[in-house]
């Protein structure tokens, strides 16, 4: 289930116990090749492809895309949150409005994979 397709009737009706899974990543370079949404784009299809191979209900928050990419910022095109900024709305993006408290939330992160050889 996708937060941002629901109506906020729909979502009162929901058991807390769903589990919440909140797609985190960056807006930055990724060479000359890429274009800088490549973790958001990454992050989005892996999440997508979770939330249809389930066979209980999940429900999927939408991603969060400004990442702290401060070590990007030479980059044209970079955006990035200060990491004050970052880690204050890290943890407000798990929390659903309406005094609802659900008890599973997981963040699924973006990160650099490097080669060893």
């Amino acid at each position: 289930m996708l937060l941002q397709e629901m109506t906020w009737p729909e979502i009162s009706n929901l058991s807390r116990d769903i589990p919440v899974l909140v797609p985190v990543a960056a807006l930055e370079q990724h060479g000359h090749h890429m274009p800088v949404f490549t973790d958001s784009l990454l992050v989005g299809e892996v999440v997508r492809r979770v939330g249809v191979a389930m066979t209980d209900p999940v429900l999927i928050a939408p991603l969060m895309w400004l990442g702290n990419s401060h070590h990007h910022m030479d980059f044209p095109g970079t955006l990035s949150a200060s990491p004050r900024v970052y880690l204050t709305y890290s943890p407000i993006a798990a929390s659903i409005g309406g005094q609802r408290s659900f008890q599973g939330v997981a963040a699924s992160y973006a990160a650099e994979a490097r080669s060893t050889n």
